[in-house]
């Protein structure tokens, strides 16, 4: 019985997961844009652009996108 529950558990992750990697640079550029967007929306009081993200994370616009 416990066999089958690991072969579902197994098979529900390896279904629901993505089947590319993304590299962890960019998922923590990920999570640093969100937080990012969070401050200059509070600060600039409305959405930010590129331009924004890129000085605030002092990045190109080029990497932002």
């Amino acid at each position: 019985m416990l066999e089958q529950w690991d072969g579902i558990l197994t098979r529900f992750f390896r279904e629901s997961t993505w089947a590319v990697h993304v590299p962890r640079r960019l998922q923590e550029v990920r999570v640093d844009l969100l937080k990012a967007r969070e401050e200059l929306t509070s600060r600039l009081g409305c959405e930010p652009i590129q331009a924004d993200f890129a000085e605030r994370m002092d990045m190109d616009e080029a990497e932002v996108r």
